[in-house]
């Protein structure tokens, strides 16, 4: 299993604020699953970012992309494969 950084910046803070109930149902559900297990706001108010786990990176773009935040455009989507180097936030 790989993880993936989902790094989602906000373009329409109206459609935001509509569809965020749909997305915190999203994350708690992809957490439940065991496809997210870190995600978190920019203090600055920008939007945030979810750590995934996928085989690859094609499926992570899958789940990322199925975020309603995403497929209903109120934030743009950058993705990248993240190595962890400790496993220290996990073991506290």
């Amino acid at each position: 299993m790989k993880y993936y950084v989902a790094i989602l910046r906000i373009k329409d803070m109206k459609k935001n604020n509509e569809t965020r109930d749909q997305h915190v149902d999203f994350v708690e559900r992809m957490v439940s699953e065991k496809k997210a297990f870190l995600f978190g706001t920019f203090t600055d108010d920008t939007g945030g970012m979810i750590v995934y786990t996928a085989e690859n990176y094609e499926e992570a773009e899958r789940i990322a992309s199925a975020d309603p935040y995403i497929f209903k455009n109120a934030r743009d989507l950058e993705l990248h494969e993240w190595i962890m180097k400790t496993k220290a936030v996990i073991e506290w």
